[in-house]
């Protein structure tokens, strides 16, 4: 199981949960099926990123690395 199909079978088992990709995945397709589940942290970006994306996903905001 890759890490998308994981996000959808933690979305159908837990709704509220909250989900963040750590990806090296540019693809269009990928990144926006990610965006779709969760938000999204560039490993590339993530030591910088990655406390943004924590505190704007407990507020309920969606995250896109800055890479």
């Amino acid at each position: 199981m890759n890490g998308i199909e994981a996000g959808r079978q933690l979305r159908k088992l837990a709704p509220q949960s909250k989900i963040i990709f750590v990806t090296q995945e540019s693809s269009a397709e990928v990144v926006q099926e990610a965006l779709s589940l969760g938000s999204c942290v560039w490993k590339a970006s993530a030591e910088y990123d990655l406390l943004a994306a924590v505190e704007s996903v407990i507020s309920g905001k969606c995250f896109v690395s800055t890479a």
